[in-house]
Protein backbone atom coordinates (compact mmCIF):
# COMPACT_ATOMS: atom_id res chain seq x y z
CA UNK A 1 0.00 0.00 0.00
CA UNK A 2 0.57 3.42 -0.25
CA UNK A 3 3.06 5.19 2.90
CA UNK A 4 1.57 8.23 5.10
CA UNK A 5 3.26 11.03 4.82
CA UNK A 6 4.93 10.76 8.54
CA UNK A 7 6.43 7.66 7.03
CA UNK A 8 8.13 9.27 4.00
CA UNK A 9 9.38 12.03 6.08
CA UNK A 10 10.86 9.32 8.87
CA UNK A 11 11.96 7.59 5.97
CA UNK A 12 13.37 11.02 4.27
CA UNK A 13 15.13 11.85 7.73
CA UNK A 14 16.81 7.92 8.44
CA UNK A 15 18.11 8.37 4.45
CA UNK A 16 19.69 11.68 5.14
CA UNK A 17 20.94 10.77 8.95
CA UNK A 18 22.89 7.48 7.35
CA UNK A 19 24.38 9.63 3.96
CA UNK A 20 25.70 12.18 6.91
CA UNK A 21 27.09 9.33 9.25
CA UNK A 22 28.71 7.63 6.33
CA UNK A 23 30.15 10.91 4.67
CA UNK A 24 31.80 11.83 7.98
CA UNK A 25 33.29 8.42 8.55
CA UNK A 26 34.56 7.90 4.93
CA UNK A 27 35.74 11.36 5.22
CA UNK A 28 37.34 11.12 8.52
CA UNK A 29 38.95 8.06 7.12
CA UNK A 30 40.14 9.60 4.03
CA UNK A 31 41.11 12.84 5.87
CA UNK A 32 43.87 10.72 8.07
CA UNK A 33 44.83 8.51 4.84
CA UNK A 34 45.62 11.21 2.62
CA UNK A 35 47.30 13.31 5.36
CA UNK A 36 49.83 10.85 6.13
CA UNK A 37 50.15 10.38 2.52
CA UNK A 38 50.80 14.13 1.82
CA UNK A 39 53.28 14.56 5.12
CA UNK A 40 55.25 12.18 3.79
CA UNK A 41 55.48 13.49 0.10
CA UNK A 42 56.49 16.90 2.07
CA UNK A 43 59.39 15.20 4.00
CA UNK A 44 60.81 14.71 0.47
CA UNK A 45 59.65 17.64 -1.51
CA UNK A 46 57.19 20.29 -0.30
CA UNK A 47 56.19 21.02 -3.38
CA UNK A 48 55.86 17.98 -5.09
CA UNK A 49 52.96 17.88 -7.39
CA UNK A 50 51.59 14.89 -5.84
CA UNK A 51 50.67 16.85 -3.15
CA UNK A 52 48.14 18.64 -5.12
CA UNK A 53 47.03 15.14 -6.37
CA UNK A 54 46.53 13.83 -3.03
CA UNK A 55 44.38 16.82 -2.05
CA UNK A 56 41.90 16.54 -4.91
CA UNK A 57 41.41 12.92 -4.74
CA UNK A 58 40.80 13.83 -0.93
CA UNK A 59 38.52 16.27 -1.76
CA UNK A 60 36.70 14.06 -4.96
CA UNK A 61 36.49 11.28 -1.95
CA UNK A 62 34.29 13.77 0.25
CA UNK A 63 32.31 14.99 -2.69
CA UNK A 64 31.30 11.76 -4.19
CA UNK A 65 30.56 10.03 -0.52
CA UNK A 66 28.10 12.84 -0.13
CA UNK A 67 26.40 12.65 -2.50
CA UNK A 68 26.98 16.20 -4.02
CA UNK A 69 26.62 16.97 -7.66
CA UNK A 70 29.10 19.93 -8.79
CA UNK A 71 29.01 22.28 -11.60
CA UNK A 72 31.57 24.41 -12.14
CA UNK A 73 31.10 27.48 -14.87
CA UNK A 74 34.14 29.90 -15.70
CA UNK A 75 36.97 27.76 -14.50
CA UNK A 76 39.08 29.28 -18.13
CA UNK A 77 38.89 32.32 -15.99
CA UNK A 78 41.76 31.02 -13.43
CA UNK A 79 45.39 32.12 -15.24
CA UNK A 80 47.79 29.04 -13.71
CA UNK A 81 50.54 31.34 -13.95
CA UNK A 82 48.72 34.28 -11.85
CA UNK A 83 48.25 34.22 -8.21
CA UNK A 84 44.84 34.46 -6.35
CA UNK A 85 43.14 34.92 -3.16
CA UNK A 86 40.20 32.80 -3.09
CA UNK A 87 36.93 33.49 -0.95
CA UNK A 88 34.49 30.97 -0.09
CA UNK A 89 31.27 31.84 1.90
CA UNK A 90 31.42 28.64 3.62
CA UNK A 91 28.14 27.33 2.92
CA UNK A 92 28.97 23.74 4.19
CA UNK A 93 32.21 21.76 5.66
CA UNK A 94 32.12 20.68 1.57
CA UNK A 95 33.35 24.26 0.55
CA UNK A 96 37.09 23.58 1.56
CA UNK A 97 36.50 20.27 -1.06
CA UNK A 98 34.77 22.28 -3.89
CA UNK A 99 37.27 25.16 -4.39
CA UNK A 100 40.13 22.28 -4.26
CA UNK A 101 38.33 20.82 -7.41
CA UNK A 102 37.04 23.78 -8.93
CA UNK A 103 40.36 26.33 -9.16
CA UNK A 104 42.54 23.93 -10.80
CA UNK A 105 46.03 26.14 -8.67
CA UNK A 106 47.45 25.23 -5.74
CA UNK A 107 45.04 26.49 -2.99
CA UNK A 108 46.27 26.82 0.65
CA UNK A 109 43.79 28.01 3.66
CA UNK A 110 43.32 29.74 6.58
CA UNK A 111 42.34 27.39 8.91
CA UNK A 112 41.39 28.12 12.60
CA UNK A 113 44.01 27.12 15.08
CA UNK A 114 41.42 24.70 16.69
CA UNK A 115 42.13 22.39 13.48
CA UNK A 116 45.94 22.99 14.41
CA UNK A 117 45.06 20.85 17.50
CA UNK A 118 43.85 18.13 16.07
CA UNK A 119 47.27 15.08 15.76
CA UNK A 120 48.09 13.81 12.13
CA UNK A 121 45.30 16.89 10.75
CA UNK A 122 47.60 19.18 12.03
CA UNK A 123 50.54 17.80 10.55
CA UNK A 124 49.18 17.49 6.79
CA UNK A 125 47.72 20.81 6.82
CA UNK A 126 51.32 22.40 8.03
CA UNK A 127 53.15 20.07 5.44
CA UNK A 128 50.89 21.24 2.47
CA UNK A 129 51.31 25.21 3.77
CA UNK A 130 48.01 25.83 5.40
CA UNK A 131 48.22 28.97 7.74
CA UNK A 132 46.54 29.63 11.05
CA UNK A 133 44.00 31.54 11.37
CA UNK A 134 43.03 32.71 15.29
CA UNK A 135 39.05 33.70 15.15
CA UNK A 136 38.92 36.28 17.73
CA UNK A 137 34.85 37.50 18.89
CA UNK A 138 34.09 40.68 19.17
CA UNK A 139 32.38 41.80 22.48
CA UNK A 140 29.63 43.08 20.67
CA UNK A 141 28.20 41.75 18.19
CA UNK A 142 28.21 38.17 16.67
CA UNK A 143 31.30 38.87 13.80
CA UNK A 144 34.62 37.12 13.84
CA UNK A 145 37.37 38.10 11.89
CA UNK A 146 40.42 35.56 10.79
CA UNK A 147 43.67 37.59 11.76
CA UNK A 148 46.81 36.50 12.16
CA UNK A 149 50.60 37.46 11.12
CA UNK A 150 51.63 33.86 9.20
CA UNK A 151 48.16 34.58 7.34
CA UNK A 152 49.28 37.86 6.03
CA UNK A 153 52.86 36.76 5.05
CA UNK A 154 51.63 33.84 3.04
CA UNK A 155 48.98 36.44 1.31
CA UNK A 156 51.64 38.65 0.32
CA UNK A 157 52.59 37.36 -2.87
CA UNK A 158 49.43 37.66 -4.26
CA UNK A 159 49.02 40.22 -6.76
CA UNK A 160 45.39 39.54 -8.34
CA UNK A 161 41.88 38.44 -6.77
CA UNK A 162 39.64 35.43 -8.06
CA UNK A 163 36.34 35.40 -5.95
CA UNK A 164 34.24 32.59 -6.22
CA UNK A 165 30.91 31.87 -4.85
CA UNK A 166 29.68 28.14 -3.95
CA UNK A 167 26.01 28.39 -4.12
CA UNK A 168 24.12 25.35 -2.32
CA UNK A 169 20.29 24.71 -2.76
CA UNK A 170 19.28 23.14 0.49
CA UNK A 171 16.38 20.79 -2.11
CA UNK A 172 18.87 19.72 -4.26
CA UNK A 173 22.75 18.01 -3.16
CA UNK A 174 24.63 20.04 -5.66
CA UNK A 175 27.58 22.89 -5.28
CA UNK A 176 28.01 25.30 -7.93
CA UNK A 177 30.81 27.30 -8.09
CA UNK A 178 30.96 31.00 -10.16
CA UNK A 179 32.74 34.02 -10.42
CA UNK A 180 31.01 36.90 -8.50
CA UNK A 181 30.44 40.18 -10.12
CA UNK A 182 33.21 42.83 -9.49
Amino acid sequence: GKCSVATLAVMRWLSTGIRSLVTWLVGAIVTVVCAVIVIMIALVNDTSPWIERVIRFWSRVWIFVSGTRLEIEGRGHVDPSQSYVVVSNHISTLDIMTCFLAVRIPIRYLAKKELFRVPVLAQGMRAVGFAIAEIVHEVRGARRRAVGDEAGRRLEPAHRIAQLRAEHDPGEDEQVLRPLAR
